[in-house]
Order: structure tokens, then C-alpha cells, then sequence
């Protein structure tokens, strides 16, 4: 039925299933993440703030982007989702592990910013993977 309803062909499915799941749980974390991050932020340092973390995320997104878009043409696909996701994990395992031992003060303004940019970069990295794996006709669908 949902085969139908999606215009889902025989073979596309395991496709289209593993990159709705990709989207889903990044999208999903980053709605968490984004959400913690904002309620943390404004219980530490209030909503007068907030402009001077989200200037410093903006200047950060386009910074990270800049580096990310030289460093795709150079490495392949496959390299440089394998690197950017495992950086990304890298980075949020040393958050989660700051936070329970030390958190210093600098770890809130950071974070505010590092979720800012992966939860620009990450998404953008699914739809580059969907460039790759569907093909036109199959996306005009």
C-alpha cells in the first residue's frame, strides 16, 4: 500500500526506506538537540544573549560550510560523509562527556553553535547521498 501511495517501484524501496530513516534521525536530533541547546542557553545566560550566539552560529555555519564545500571536491562521497559523520560524533561524544565531568563555562556558548552547524550540515549531507543514489526519473516522482 505504501508502495502505491509513494509511487515506490520494485527495487527502490530499500533505497527510499534507508534514506527517509537517514533524514528522520537526523532531523529528529537535531529538533532535540536544538531544543536542549535553546533551554540550556537561556537558563545560563538569558535571552540577552541569544543575538550574540546566533550571529556567532551564522558566522559559524558559513565558515564550516565554506571548508566542507572545498574539502567535497577533493574527496570522494564516500570519504567525506565517513569523515563528517564521524567528526559529528566525535564532537558530541566530548560535549556529552564535558557535561558530566567538568562542564566548563565556555561549553554552552559552543555547543549553541556547534548544533547550529551540524544541524545545517548533516541534512545537507542526506540530500547530497539522495543526489547520488536516485536518479532523475526516479526523484521527479
Amino acid at each position: 500500500m505504501l508502495q502505491r501511495l509513494f509511487q515506490i517501484r520494485r527495487g527502490e524501496s530499500t533505497r527510499a526506506v534507508l534514506l527517509f530513516s537517514y533524514l528522520f534521525l537526523v532531523i529528529a536530533s537535531s529538533v532535540v538537540t536544538r531544543t536542549t541547546r535553546d533551554a540550556l542557553f537561556l537558563h545560563e545566560y538569558g535571552a540577552a544573549r541569544l543575538p550574540y550566539a546566533e550571529l556567532a552560529s551564522a558566522l559559524s555555519v558559513g565558515a564550516v560550510m565554506a571548508v566542507y564545500l572545498r574539502l567535497s571536491r577533493r574527496l570522494g562521497l564516500q570519504s567525506l560523509l565517513m569523515g563528517t559523520l564521524l567528526i559529528v560524533a566525535a564532537m558530541s561524544a566530548g560535549f556529552w562527556a564535558l557535561s558530566w565531568s567538568a562542564a566548563p563555562s565556555w561549553m554552552l556558548p559552543v555547543l549553541y553553535v556547534w548544533a547550529s552547524v551540524w544541524g545545517v550540515l548533516i541534512p545537507a549531507q542526506v540530500w547530497t547521498l539522495a543526489n547520488h543514489v536516485v536518479t532523475t526519473r526516479e526523484a521527479k516522482r
